[in-house]
């Protein structure tokens, strides 16, 4: 594939694909490589966000893989601020919005967290990590009420969610609520449910 697209930069004036289109699909391929130092990778799709010729579609990619690598490289400043332009670019878009909240959580922003997490599950209703990720938000937030019907919905939508049902034991031991459940809970955990 690298021939081939260093081939079509070599005659690219003899008609094969114009230099600019062939320098864009080889950063997209860079930007699209997980196995490639985050930093390379970071630095093509940033090549993509800056270029002239990208388009909102090509801009929205570059920016969710550009913050992926700098939240792997514990970039969590630039990573916000990329989740933040591309949250202008995609508002109904449910996953910019729930890594969002994960990423506030890193930060120690559990209002911000629960926040973006509960406008993902607007937008994506049924994706049960969302629901945990809100549990562990409100938990964390010093917010315990707030996080059983979370992790209940999470359980709900995947009973074999072993890391919600150990946050819904957690939490109903929090709360002295329903003790018999919260031990069922912690032996489901313990088995990986």
């Amino acid at each position: 594939m690298r021939r081939h697209l260093l081939l079509c930069a070599l005659v690219a004036l003899g008609g094969c694909q114009p230099a600019d289109d062939v320098a864009q699909a080889l950063l997209l391929q860079q930007c699209s490589d997980n196995n490639a130092p985050l930093a390379n990778l970071a630095a093509a799709c940033t090549s993509l966000i800056d270029a002239p010729a990208s388009t909102p579609e090509i801009i929205a990619f570059a920016l969710g893989n550009r913050c992926l690598a700098r939240m792997r490289s514990r970039d969590l400043d630039g990573a916000l601020t990329d989740l933040n332009r591309l949250a202008e670019l995609t508002p109904n878009v449910g996953w910019v919005f729930g890594r969002r909240g994960v990423l506030h959580g890193m930060r120690g922003e559990f209002d911000a967290a629960a926040r973006d997490l509960e406008a993902a599950i607007k937008l994506t209703p049924d994706i049960p990590d969302l629901h945990a990720d809100l549990g562990t938000a409100y938990e964390r937030g010093g917010q315990p009420e707030r996080a059983l019907p979370a992790y209940n919905r999470a359980i709900e939508l995947d009973p074999t969610f072993a890391a919600a049902v150990g946050g819904r034991c957690w939490i109903l031991a929090v709360l002295g609520r329903d003790l018999d459940q919260a031990i069922a809970d912690y032996d489901r955990s313990l088995a990986g449910t």
